[in-house]
């Protein structure tokens, strides 16, 4: 177990957020990926938990939406995977409901998810 929460802490960068690899920028995407691994270890408190979300909070628009990476327009996967990691967090974030709605709103007719601009998730 050590060596995963070591390799895992390695990618955490000085913004608070995750890389793929250790000279990888952080995403949400990452940043999701890591804590889901500590999460299901039971070790998210093997690191500072505030920093993560201080960084996933500065990816989020002004109407709740979430960015994965600088660049990017705000996506239903990012948003769904900033909520993931907040509730693995144990925290609430502002502008929940206008969160929820953006991904609500994006359910496809076949029950997939996606958004406007055609990103299809299922």
């Amino acid at each position: 177990m050590k060596k995963i929460i070591n390799f895992i802490k390695n990618l955490q960068n000085h913004d608070g957020g995750f890389g793929c690899y250790s000279w990888a920028d952080s995403s949400i995407g990452c940043t999701f990926f890591a804590i889901h691994i500590l999460y299901l270890i039971n070790e998210t408190s093997a690191i500072d938990v505030n920093r993560v979300i201080s960084f996933v909070l500065s990816w989020k628009t002004n109407n709740g939406k979430y960015r994965n990476k600088h660049g990017e327009d705000p996506s239903v996967l990012a948003t769904a995977r900033a909520l993931l990691i907040f509730k693995m967090l144990n925290y609430t974030p502002p502008d929940i409901e206008e969160s929820l709605k953006f991904i609500i709103d994006n359910q496809q007719n076949d029950g997939g998810w996606g958004s406007p601009e055609g990103e299809r998730l299922s």
